[in-house]
């Protein structure tokens, strides 16, 4: 079978050369060989950027991007430097003294040395305290946030799910005799409702980045441009997507008393979604709590005056017991300290703002994929009526690149369908 257009990388709108970060020949037939499997974890539920994740177990040794070397590497070299000008200015001093030849300038430089290196021994304990402490409540925030995004997706895809299952009745027919058929409507009803979704998640993200683009969602087709909807967006000052979230209740009501839900579960059913919902919100302003309240500034400025002071003395204070080596040394415990100030104040403290961060783009493209996925093959009743031709198109469907399509296969005797397989690059 030849692949769909575009494969895989259209399907999830990811650069080309990501895609392989997604698929891996792993798997093996019985005879041992090769078949093509595809990575469900990174295609689901993105995390960081393509270009910063890693293989478990592959070696990081010589990997500079996403680590934290850019953000120290010209503290390490000042270090180095340092230390060997430190190494020049020792080496005549320590010679001298074993000759007892030493001026009383020299004496008090010699002393300078010794002193640096017993204030260095004293603060090597309290900075390596006090940088841990920082970095365990700095991975805390950043494992918070993490947990907070993946319930918000969570919650969504939830309530789509409950969307395809419940919202499944066709309502009765309308009077007007240009009234839109009772099944088209509830296709739209049900892709409006999925919309809104998304349209909702969008702007939560958008509000983590401190951003305000209708434009982009727009072209995503999550909305219209100069709708009802459109201008009111344009007209709230806030993040907007407790406003959406509060549509997708109103338009479910709306649609569960056109007969669109089985009555027996109408109300169980919208309680549901209120109670999703609220919680999708909850959990969006817990994340906004945390992006606006960082760790306090006089933290921050303590630690980052002790970190430098440190990496500051540590030539002059490594010289006297290591004297040449330490200028291979030197770098090294600045690597440590610095470093993992730098991880915990630059990398970890906002991961919606580093370019290091959380997949927002991908994150969002693999729910509203998710979810469309849901409104269009649930019930299964749909997925066999497509055997018969494709449904139309969505009223404001999603414009991305579609879905890898489904392989219908050849029809068993007695007409009925063999199981649908997912078409893949990796297919033969």
């Amino acid at each position: 079978l030849k692949p769909p257009s575009g494969g895989l990388a259209a399907a999830l709108r990811l650069p080309r050369k990501d895609v392989g970060a997604a698929l891996r020949q792993t798997d093996r037939r019985l005879d041992g060989s090769p078949v093509g499997a595809m990575v469900y974890t990174r295609i689901v539920q993105p995390g960081q950027k393509p270009q910063y994740t890693y293989e478990i177990g592959e070696s990081l040794l010589l990997r500079v991007r996403g680590t934290v070397i850019p953000q120290v590497w010209w503290m390490c070299m000042l270090t180095m430097i340092t230390t060997y000008l430190a190494c020049l200015v020792y080496d005549p001093l320590r010679i001298e003294r074993k000759a007892n030849t030493l001026s009383t300038s020299e004496k008090l430089l010699l002393n300078v040395f010794s002193d640096m290196e017993r204030t260095m021994n004293y603060l090597t304990g309290f900075v390596t305290f006090i940088l841990g402490f920082f970095n365990s409540t700095v991975f805390y925030r950043w494992w918070k946030m993490r947990s907070l995004c993946g319930q918000m997706v969570q919650t969504c895809q939830n309530v789509a799910m409950q969307v395809a299952v419940f919202v499944v009745d066709e309502p009765p027919p309308l009077p007007e005799a240009d009234a839109e058929p009772p099944a088209k409507r509830l296709q739209r009803a049900r892709s409006e409702l999925i919309r809104l979704l998304g349209l909702a998640q969008a702007l939560a993200l958008q509000a983590c980045h401190r951003e305000r683009d209708l434009d982009s969602l727009i072209a995503q087709g999550l909305l219209e441009r100069d709708s009802e909807e459109h201008r009111a967006l344009l007209d709230m000052l806030g993040p907007r997507y407790n406003e959406v979230w509060a549509w997708f209740i109103f338009k479910a009501y709306e649609y569960a008393d056109e007969g669109m839900m089985d009555s027996k579960v109408a109300q169980s059913v919208c309680y549901m979604f209120r109670w999703s919902l609220c919680n999708s919100s909850n959990h969006v302003e817990d994340l906004m709590m945390h992006l606006n309240q960082p760790v306090p500034l006089a933290y921050c400025h303590l630690l980052e005056l002790m970190v430098t002071t440190y990496v500051l003395i540590l030539p002059m204070g490594l010289v006297p017991s290591l004297l040449w080596v330490a200028i291979f040394i030197s770098p090294m415990v600045a690597l440590f300290f610095y470093g993992f100030f730098k991880l915990g104040s630059c990398m970890l403290m906002d991961p919606f703002q580093q370019d290091s961060g959380f997949d927002s783009p991908a994150l969002l493209s693999a729910t509203l994929h998710t979810m469309e996925s849901l409104e269009r093959h649930v019930p299964i009743d749909r997925e066999r009526a497509q055997l018969l031709g494709p449904l139309p198109p969505m009223p404001m469907g999603f414009k991305g690149a579609p879905l890898p399509p489904l392989d219908r296969g050849v029809p068993l005797a007695g007409g009925v369908p063999r199981m649908p397989q997912w078409r893949t690059p990796l297919s033969s």
